[in-house]
């Protein structure tokens, strides 16, 4: 069996070093941007909350940080038993907040919170200069954005809206869609409380 060259081995080892360097170098905080959040931004004490995503690891996320600002979230048992009696079907696309305010007037919600999750990936093939044998080694990079939005039941208008991407991609999806949830919800916490949000510092 032909055997790859101890030069063509180094090329590989380097190409696979440069690429982790690159990575590790590359900052380290996730990037936000805000649309109304300070402004808009209301009391959520005694609020009845909806909380969706189109990614089971977020919800929970949602509904902890809700019940931390002294609201209530929805039973997810009873958002189940109105979307089969009503037919209520969600789907991650435009038109979404319409259906989640309609289904949030069913069970009784004053509030909704949903997140979207974009799970943007791309192979990174790293093989052997000049050498190919089998099947090359393929691994996925992930860069997945997150959106953050709250809505009224009675309004069409979002209240706010707070978008999280990496700095960088990232070979792990799971964790840094958990971070880059925190992430929003940690600068929708801060500015509602008046204080100034920076990516790289956090709230001050």
């Amino acid at each position: 069996m032909r055997r790859p060259s101890l030069c063509a081995a180094t090329c590989s080892y380097l190409l696979s070093t440069t690429v982790l360097l690159f990575l590790g170098c590359a900052p380290t905080h996730p990037i936000t941007e805000a649309v109304c959040v300070s402004q808009c931004l209301e009391s959520w004490d005694h609020a009845r909350v909806l909380v969706w995503s189109n990614d089971p690891i977020v919800e929970p996320l949602l509904a902890d940080w809700v019940q931390k600002q002294g609201a209530e979230v929805i039973e997810p048992a009873i958002v189940q038993d109105a979307m089969l009696r009503h037919h209520v079907v969600i789907e991650p696309e435009p038109g979404v907040e319409n259906v989640l305010q309609h289904l949030g007037s069913l069970v009784g919600a004053n509030r909704v919170l949903f997140a979207t999750v974009i799970r943007q990936s791309h192979p990174l093939t790293i093989m052997y200069s000049g050498y190919k044998e089998g099947h090359p080694r393929v691994t996925t990079l992930f860069d997945p954005i997150v959106t953050v939005r709250s809505l009224g039941i009675d309004t069409s208008t979002t209240r706010w809206s707070v978008t999280a991407t990496g700095a960088s991609s990232t070979f792990v999806l799971d964790p840094t869609v958990a971070e880059l949830t925190q992430t929003a919800l940690r600068r929708a916490s801060c500015e509602s409380d008046h204080l100034i949000w920076t990516d790289e510092g956090g709230c001050d």
